[in-house]
């Protein structure tokens, strides 16, 4: 009986032994996961009806043929201010951009009704672009394509009436939580024959330069 309960009392020991040296492990990998707040924010939209000559192949429309006199080129600039509003830095890794008649947010993902625009770049890595943003830094990135439309679709544009919506994903760097930040907007575009602009970025004496196919600044005309 002596040796069964002192061989009971060793596993006992040797037990508690274990937890106590393996409970300071556990809960120092179960810390919080991080997470950054980022703020995106559409500040300048252009959308162009394109009219291409029956030179240039493949993108001519035939307005005598009925199908593809209801199909409008539209090409398209979308500019994001997208903030890193935290004190962590942010690798982003996905935009997003939307324009169209009608746009909800439901759970964190749009809602869209025959959207003139929308597009999605996943980026895991992309040559010659910064994809980090420093706690506290603001940068505008554009989102630029052509995509074909029908009739139904280019009547949101010249209604004058449209919803912009943008969104980024990023992580914490060195993290492996995702943060996502978006913003929805409804606005009144401005037409010029066949153009229409949203612009709360810039002044007439101001130009736009997009480089490394995402970042725009904003310059002074000389």
């Amino acid at each position: 009986m002596n040796l069964l309960f002192k061989l009971i009392l060793g596993g006992v020991l040797a037990l508690l032994l274990g937890l106590a040296f393996s409970i300071p492990l556990l809960i120092s990998n179960l810390k919080p996961a991080t997470s950054i707040e980022l703020i995106t924010d559409v500040k300048y939209a252009y959308f162009s009806d394109q009219a291409f000559s029956q030179n240039i192949s493949g993108l001519w429309r035939n307005a005598s043929n009925p199908q593809e006199h209801e199909q409008h080129l539209i090409s398209y600039i979308i500019v994001l201010n997208i903030t890193n509003h935290s004190d962590k830095l942010a690798y982003v890794e996905e935009l997003e951009a939307a324009a169209g008649p009608i746009i909800i947010v439901e759970n964190g993902a749009p809602q869209m009704q025959n959207p003139v625009v929308y597009d999605v770049r996943t980026i895991k890595w992309f040559p010659g672009w910064d994809q980090y943003w420093s706690p506290h830094e603001s940068r505008l990135v554009a989102l630029t394509g052509i995509v074909d439309v029908y009739e139904t679709v280019y009547l949101s544009l010249t209604s004058g009436s449209l919803y912009l919506y943008g969104r980024v994903e990023a992580q914490p760097s060195g993290e492996e939580t995702y943060s996502a930040g978006f913003g929805l907007k409804q606005v009144q575009l401005q037409a010029y024959g066949r153009d229409f602009l949203y612009n709360a970025l810039i002044s007439g004496n101001q130009l736009l330069q997009i480089e490394n196919g995402f970042d725009v600044y904003v310059q002074s005309r000389s």
